[in-house]
């Protein structure tokens, strides 16, 4: 449902301004990676070792003529833990097709799938699209290629997943050009790119399909944008859908007459948090964008949703990605441009469990930095990475690490003391190859305890189904995972408990 630019203005202020700004502040460590042409970030993941893997776009104009007139390699960096290179790569389908990247996810063995398309070049890139998947080897070798296509001569892909039976999915598009109603597929592959199954989506509610991005315990999650062509506005489109394709629940959110999805992320208590730009053309059509953050429950309800304007003191007018903390809040990242345009700043905001902005820092390098992607890692801090200006128009990616900018509780919504608790202290804790979790069940009934990441993915599932009333101790043994904070989330009988778990090597 739209709502007028003063319910907007009224949501913006019904909460306290408790923000604390940070402008000069410094990161952790700040690394650059790049070849000697363009080289873009597309995406960013922490790896089973502690490390990170970057993707991106290396490319370079074969002439004066600039981006239209470029060739496009995928470009691929693996550092440790400290932002120190390990290994780079550039990879390129053939001689004669452009490769552009989407999505990177880490397999069970260690190697890499990395997902993206290709086309012939600039000029058909809004027509001719083909869907290409590859893997790479812990050291970056390419052992496998495939393409798909669905029908069409445009196709694209959304996000990567890894189900728990070690295959992945991701949503496949396609369509007669970039532009054009097309069709959707959840496309399933092995570890050799070999598929599965393609599912077709078609599911009636405006916006969807859209691309699926999180495995939920009744299906898949998927979110989008709705651009309604007969008023012009659009909205953000939340879903979730079961194993065959059908839908379960759908709901759309707009604070304004334009809202655009920009990121989402998954919560610890199985909610979501979608992270938008709103702007209220109804001021004019020079009229800013905002910061437009919403939190539901695990059925797509609004639990809360802020929008961060000149009412909170501190407008924030960009945002690319975010990540739920574990203390029930968020954290994103956008940037900041100065007129004229001399430098851009990039920014990490957090919040409270309620959507207050607690923090703003701002960091100023000279350059143009402009984020893209942010982790939170198993210590509890963020790193960020994107792409960095540089004179003669070359650029290259960068990659930080940031300290929260005030103490982040470790005590989430649904923790209680040991007394009172249905899920006891789990020990040792902190622990280096496995720990034991205690449950104290009174009564007799269905019991679920699985372990989270600090991302809220499930990383095990130690038990689903019916126990007796006594108490019961269960085993996780945390082999191939990094180091950090974990949670073990257990339900039953209608109550929800969470214990913090440490894992260290």
């Amino acid at each position: 449902m739209l709502l007028a630019w003063g319910c907007l203005c009224l949501l913006a202020a019904s909460y306290p301004v408790r923000a604390q700004s940070y402008p000069g502040s410094t990161p952790l460590w700040l690394t650059t990676f790049g070849t000697d042409q363009r080289n873009d970030l597309i995406s960013l993941l922490q790896t089973r070792d502690g490390g990170f893997v970057l993707t991106g776009l290396a490319w370079k104009p074969n002439s004066e003529v600039g981006a239209t007139d470029a060739t496009y390699t995928a470009y691929l960096v693996k550092t440790d833990a400290d932002g120190v290179l390990e290994w780079e790569r550039v990879f390129r389908h053939s001689d004669t097709t452009q490769t552009w990247l989407s999505d990177i996810i880490q397999a069970h063995d260690g190697s890499y799938l990395v997902l993206g398309d290709i086309f012939s070049d600039y000029a058909s890139m809004d027509f001719e699209r083909t869907v290409y998947l590859f893997r790479v080897d812990e050291d970056g070798n390419r052992s496998w290629e495939r393409s798909l296509s669905w029908g069409n001569s445009y196709n694209r892909a959304g996000n990567l997943l890894r189900t728990p039976d070690d295959t992945y999915l991701f949503t496949g598009f396609t369509r007669e050009n970039a532009i054009s109603t097309g069709k959707a597929f959840l496309v399933e592959v092995d570890l050799q790119g070999h598929v599965l199954r393609e599912l077709p989506l078609a599911l009636d509610h405006p916006g969807l399909p859209g691309s699926v991005f999180a495995i939920t315990e009744a299906g898949y999650a998927m979110a989008g944008t709705y651009h309604n062509t007969e008023t012009d506005s659009s909205s953000v489109v939340l879903a979730e859908i079961d194993p065959k394709g059908d839908l379960l629940w759908a709901q759309s959110f707009a604070v304004s007459f334009v809202n655009y999805l920009q990121a989402t992320a998954l919560t610890i208590d199985g909610g979501y948090l979608l992270a938008n730009l709103t702007i209220p053309r109804e001021l004019g059509s020079e009229a800013p964008s905002y910061v437009y953050l919403i939190k539901t429950d695990a059925q797509g309800h609004p639990v809360w949703e802020r929008v961060f304007n000149e009412e909170q003191g501190e407008p924030l007018h960009d945002v690319q990605d975010v990540v739920a903390t574990p203390d029930g809040g968020a954290a994103f990242v956008g940037s900041r441009a100065f007129a004229p345009f001399t430098s851009l700043n990039f920014l990490l905001a957090e919040t409270d469990s309620t959507g207050a902005l607690r923090s703003v820092q701002e960091f100023g390098t000279g350059h143009h930095d402009y984020v893209e992607k942010i982790l939170l890692t198993n210590d509890i801090s963020y790193v960020v990475a994107g792409s960095r200006l540089l004179p003669e128009l070359t650029s290259r990616i960068f990659l930080a690490k940031i300290a929260p900018a005030l103490p982040t509780a470790t005590t989430l919504p649904g923790m209680v003391t040991p007394r009172r608790a249905l899920l006891d202290a789990a020990y040792p804790n902190p622990f280096r190859t496995a720990t034991h979790i205690r449950l104290h069940l009174r009564e007799a009934g269905y019991v679920s305890l699985k372990i989270y990441d600090v991302l809220g993915r499930i990383v095990a599932t130690l038990l689903e189904g019916h126990l007796p009333p006594q108490v019961h101790v269960l085993t996780w043994e945390a082999a191939g995972l990094a180091e950090g904070v974990y949670f073990g989330r257990v339900e039953h009988a209608g109550r929800t408990e969470i214990v913090k778990l440490t894992l260290r090597r």
